[in-house]
């Protein structure tokens, strides 16, 4: 990893180019599922995605890992970062508008400080950390509501399913850190070629679709879901966190659900209600409460031992 100095101006670009293009994926699967069932959308963008950076893992001179031990941390991350979430959150948006989508994906950062809490020894909560993911979890009860939660209809339940995404994503965040010693087009060309080797044998199977009748818009949308969202996303991705780190990075998670938003009013016409507002206002405050760098024990036992430490 190079040597970091202050993030630039193309820092910053791309770091408003990731968030913009993720947080405009949510607009193009709406616009995919017009015509074309999900598991095909999530098919169809990945395999897309897979021959893209095949065919950039070659270009830049790598070739596919050879350990056992490094393909079972593949298909891990291919599960849980690519196939299950993308159909999730597909399926969820079925019933759930694109920006309320987005929203509720928000919760990713949230998820993981609490996942990094049970599986990690040194990612351990703190009172800020704490704090966050209850935040988090208030801007989901007020975006959901309580009456849907306690009846659990089928707007509730596909609105799970798009946070079980954002646990699924969570779950991936720590996966990947094992991974961090691959070279950058292997990693991802053997995820994305797992990931649709997973999931292009139920979309014959299920959606048979030669049988489909696609609209234009449809075919465009899981095309640039394909080459833009999800090849030059994760491209982008591991760009910005070779230039400037995971914790710059991490800046996207504030910006991915304003542009979501943005995108469904904008090209959609979805204007979010007031309570999605006040929801996404509750979770980027708890992403930023969790993001306060201190020197506070933590709660677990052993970090509070060291802190009593002479």
């Amino acid at each position: 990893m190079k040597d970091k100095t202050a993030p630039s101006f193309t820092d910053y670009g791309l770091l408003i180019l990731i968030a913009a293009i993720f947080g405009g994926s949510f607009v193009l699967i709406s616009q995919a599922l017009v015509s074309i069932p999900v598991i095909s959308v999530v098919a169809g963008r990945l395999v897309l995605a897979a021959v893209i950076l095949l065919i950039v893992m070659r270009i830049a001179g790598q070739s596919l890992p050879g350990s056992s031990g490094v393909w079972k941390l593949v298909v891990a991350s291919a599960i849980f970062g690519n196939a299950l979430p993308f159909f999730l959150i597909t399926w969820g948006q079925e019933s759930v508008d694109a920006g309320l989508a987005a929203i509720l994906i928000a919760v990713m950062p949230l998820m993981t400080v609490f996942l990094a809490h049970l599986f990690t020894p040194d990612e351990k909560l703190n009172r800020y950390k704490l704090i966050g993911f209850l935040l988090g979890l208030v801007g989901i009860v007020v975006l959901i509501g309580l009456d849907k939660l306690v009846s659990l209809g089928d707007q509730a339940i596909r609105q799970f399913a798009l946070l079980a995404a954002a646990l699924c994503y969570a779950t991936n965040a720590l996966i990947v850190k094992s991974m961090s010693h691959l070279p950058r087009y292997s990693a991802i060309a053997a995820v994305l070629l797992v990931s649709a080797a997973l999931v292009v044998p139920f979309a014959l199977i299920v959606d048979r679709p030669w049988q489909l009748q696609v609209s234009l818009g449809s075919l465009i949308a899981v095309i640039a879901l394909g080459i833009v969202a999800t090849a030059i996303g994760n491209l982008l991705r591991f760009e910005i966190a070779d230039r400037q780190g995971a914790t710059f990075l991490a800046q996207n998670n504030y910006l991915m659900p304003i542009f979501g938003v943005f995108w469904a009013w904008a090209i959609l016409a979805q204007t979010p209600p007031s309570n999605a507002l006040l929801a996404l206002g509750f979770i980027l405050s708890g992403v930023a409460i969790a993001r306060i760098r201190t020197n506070l024990p933590n709660l677990s036992k052993a970090g509070r031992r060291k802190a009593d430490a002479p």
